[in-house]
């Protein structure tokens, strides 16, 4: 059995300061021991349990975007499937949310967005406490409840280590390469984040560094991401193209 399932408030096997009521995480049931399910969860280190009582709970939660019951699982699966092709789709659909997605707050624009927005906290928040809280939470999203920063990074660059091997291309490394570099830079803006937060050093100059460390995280990326996509263009998306009319001709061929 492997079911996805998406909660985490009902999740006794975390620590209670993991377990928040938001229903956007999403864990793996992979098989069921009497009462209880067992779980593969990213946040958990170890293969974990969960009574069926908990999970029904957790299922039906209520509150912001509630599961209602949801849970996804694989109709099929291929046991030796061809991963080149995808591994080429899921790179330049990469690519196309970092660079061209038409909205302001999502890949690089996202981030010089973030950049710019930082500038005004000091003069939006009520007093020094409400600031630090806000600039303490950029480490908390960043590195523990949140969907981006170096942790992120760091799991697409062993994503393009391991498409280098399957692909048998050198140059995927040297991006896996540059992408973990600017996953260090990520954590470098985190802790940054966190102690003048918690040192209450909030003072301009400091607001104006911290801006302007993620405006050039926007800056490393956008260059990442555009080598990245003239990277597969040229190497593979004209090849893509031959391959398939190629197929299409002889199907053709073959209906006549």
């Amino acid at each position: 059995m492997w079911l996805g399932l998406r909660l985490i408030f009902y999740m006794d096997y975390l620590p209670e300061w993991i377990r928040v009521h938001n229903n956007v995480h999403f864990i793996n049931i992979v098989s069921k021991e009497g009462d209880n399910y067992i779980v593969s969860d990213s946040y958990h280190p170890r293969i974990s349990s969960i009574s069926s009582d908990l999970l029904v709970k957790a299922r039906w939660a209520g509150g912001y975007m509630a599961p209602r019951g949801y849970m996804y699982y694989p109709a099929s699966v291929t046991l030796d499937p061809d991963l080149k092709k995808p591994i080429i789709n899921g790179i330049r659909k990469a690519c196309r949310n970092m660079l061209s997605l038409p909205v302001p707050f999502i890949g690089v624009k996202g981030i010089y967005r973030f950049a710019s927005k930082i500038n005004s906290w000091p003069q939006k928040t009520r007093d020094i406490e409400h600031l630090s809280h806000e600039i303490m939470k950029i480490n908390v999203l960043l590195e523990d409840q949140g969907t981006g920063g170096a942790g992120f990074r760091f799991m697409y660059a062993t994503f393009l280590k391991q498409a280098a091997e399957i692909m048998n291309n050198p140059t995927l490394n040297e991006m896996s390469e540059r992408i973990m570099n600017i996953g260090d830079d990520w954590r470098n803006i985190s802790y940054f984040a966190a102690k003048i937060g918690k040192t209450r050093d909030l003072g301009p100059d400091k607001i104006k560094e911290l801006s302007e460390l993620i405006r050039k995280q926007g800056d490393a990326e956008k260059i990442f991401f555009k080598d990245l996509k003239k990277f597969i263009h040229k190497n593979y998306t004209l090849r893509l193209i031959f391959n398939t009319n190629i197929y299409n001709y002889y199907d053709a061929k073959k209906s006549c």
